[in-house]
């Protein structure tokens, strides 16, 4: 979860930024974070998109 609390607070601040915000938060924030969530055997790698509850996940 602090992954991903991380990342939103980031969002929230770059969002507003009308340059290069949101390039910003996919570069150093979204694509990392996923690179690490969904990797071979990461936090997410036996999840499927039928399993919503912790459980279903190993």
């Amino acid at each position: 979860m602090s992954r991903l609390t991380g990342s939103w607070r980031a969002w929230e601040q770059l969002r507003t930024d009308p340059s290069t915000g949101l390039a910003v938060w996919w570069r150093d924030y979204a694509d990392p974070t996923m690179h690490v969530l969904f990797e071979e055997k990461g936090p997410f790698h036996g999840c499927t998109p039928g399993s919503t509850a912790p459980r279903d996940c190993p």
